[in-house]
C-alpha cells in the first residue's frame, strides 16, 4: 500500500506542476484530474468549467487554478492517503487462518 500511496501522490505531483506551468494535462494525468473534479457535468457551473477547460487543454484563471491546486487535489491526497493509513494501520487485527 506504500507504494500505491507513492504512486499517486506523484501523479497528483506532476498534475501540479503542469498546471502551475500552464502546460496541457494528457492522458493517465487528464484522466485522474477529471476523476477527481469531474467530467463537466455536475451541475455546478464553476467546476464544470474547470473541467471542460481541462479536456480542451485551455488555461485555468488564477481562481480556478487555486480551487484546483489548493481544494480539490490537496483534498483528494489527503483523503488517499488516510484511507491507505487506516487500512494498513489495523492489518495486522485482521483474521486469519494460521493460529
Amino acid at each position: 500500500m506504500v507504494n500505491a500511496t507513492k504512486s499517486i501522490s506523484a501523479r497528483f505531483g506532476h498534475i501540479k506542476r503542469r498546471l502551475k506551468r500552464e502546460e496541457a494535462l494528457t492522458g493517465k494525468h487528464l484522466e485522474l484530474a477529471l476523476d477527481i473534479v469531474g467530467d463537466g457535468s455536475t451541475g455546478d457551473e464553476l467546476i464544470d468549467g474547470i473541467s471542460n477547460k481541462l479536456q480542451a487543454g485551455q488555461k485555468l484563471d488564477d481562481y480556478e487554478l487555486h480551487l484546483m491546486l489548493d481544494v480539490f487535489l490537496l483534498h483528494a491526497r489527503l483523503g488517499f492517503t488516510s484511507r491507505a493509513h487506516y487500512s494498513n494501520k489495523y492489518a495486522m487485527f485482521q483474521p486469519t487462518d494460521k493460529v
